[in-house]
């Protein structure tokens, strides 16, 4: 499943005391939350990149096979949302074995400027993946840490186990959207859950990070 929080790569500052001097749930949830400052819940759209070129199913018989059909819904959602705007193209298509050709109707949606602001690029942590691209919907926050385990030495770090909740926060006008709820059940599952968490964050001098940020 894509990741849908991104973890951010700089790291938390705790001012006032070296990071392993007050150890607790309000050291951990401030550092966690600080560390996802650039972090968001992204509209799993299936494009990245726009403008997007669609074709247009013509007969009911398209419409029903067609991948294209559901993916016009979600964008037609966008549109209606603002975060989109649409206009209707056409491509001819030569045949490669007959003197014949044909013509395509197309949907090309591009960014709005309410889409322009809403969409955003997150670095990767992974060395392998490319920038994390998409509409930010929410914002995630610490609700609160349920538990964290002592400070213990671990392959020369200082490592603490956290557990805590995620809520969202700062939800997009947008995303409350009717149509665009409907054409994104999971985003608008994600939007009324409270998540709970784990991750292994490790002392630095400057303050405790998240384990997988460390390169």
């Amino acid at each position: 499943m894509q990741k849908l929080i991104a973890a951010a790569a700089s790291a938390v500052i705790l001012s006032g005391c070296s990071p392993t001097e007050d150890v607790s749930k309000e050291t951990f949830k401030y550092a966690i939350n600080n560390q996802m400052s650039q972090d968001c819940l992204m509209l799993n759209t299936r494009d990245f990149d726009f403008p997007v070129s669609v074709d247009v199913p013509q007969t009911e018989r398209e419409k029903l096979i067609s991948i294209n059909s559901d993916r016009i819904a979600q964008y037609d959602a966008l549109v209606e949302a603002g975060l989109l705007s649409v206009e209707s193209n056409t491509k001819t298509i030569q045949s490669a074995f007959e003197d014949e050709s044909s013509t395509i109707t197309l949907n090309v949606y591009s960014l709005t400027d309410l889409g322009q602001k809403s969409f955003k690029e997150i670095p990767s942590n992974s060395n392998m993946a490319g920038d994390i691209k998409g509409l930010c919907a929410a914002s995630y926050h610490v609700g609160k840490v349920l538990e964290f385990s002592e400070p213990t030495q671990s392959m020369g770090e200082t490592i603490s186990h956290v557990r805590y909740t995620l809520l969202p926060t700062g939800i997009q006008d947008w995303a409350r959207n009717d149509s665009v709820q409907n054409a994104f059940p999971t985003m608008a599952s994600l939007l009324n859950t409270e998540r709970r968490q784990s991750a292994t964050l490790v002392s630095k001098e400057d303050g405790w990070v998240f384990q997988d940020d460390i390169k």
